[in-house]
């Protein structure tokens, strides 16, 4: 192999070559760690969301609890049916008003009122009313589409428990 030599110009040319292509490796080395910095930051968001969530469904079971016998439930109505509204994330939703009852029935009632729901929202939250513990039971359903968007509903409702 013979030997080649290179002018001054050539050896110029080639280590300014050489420093762009260093230059290069370096930008996408750090253009990657910022790519997964934004992504573990976005997934420590997701996480605390589902940390608060658990908290949330914690709190929800350990006041709930198991009824044995004619226990009634230390917590009104509505402050239950706030706290199933907090599970559901659907709290800035949600307008209550009291119904009035005769007391001597031992029936409590409340007049619940949503807007803007998507259908699975609208579901979840339907579903833990049905199946909360002391039993909520739920008189009467209004279902119409909202206002706020395409594909959101407005939810009315009254719901009836035990004094």
């Amino acid at each position: 192999m013979i030997p080649v030599q290179l002018s001054k110009r050539e050896k110029n040319l080639l280590l300014a070559l050489g420093g762009l292509i260093l230059l290069s490796i370096l930008y996408f080395i750090i253009s990657g760690m910022g790519g997964y910095a934004a992504e573990q930051k976005r997934q420590a968001e997701r996480m605390e969301q589902l940390q608060i969530k658990v908290q949330a469904l914690d709190a929800s079971i350990k006041t709930s609890g198991p009824v044995r016998g004619n226990q009634a439930s230390s917590k009104s109505l509505i402050e239950r049916i706030e706290l199933l509204s907090n599970v559901s994330n659907l709290k800035d939703k949600l307008q209550l008003n009291r119904v009035p009852l005769d007391k001597a029935r031992g029936v409590e009632g409340i007049e619940i009122k949503m807007d803007g729901l998507s259908l699975d929202e609208m579901v979840h939250f339907i579903f833990s009313i049905e199946h909360a513990k002391p039993q909520i039971i739920i008189e009467q359903v209004e279902l119409t589409q909202s206002f706020k968007g395409k594909g959101r509903l407005r939810l009315s409702m009254r719901v009836l428990a035990q004094l």
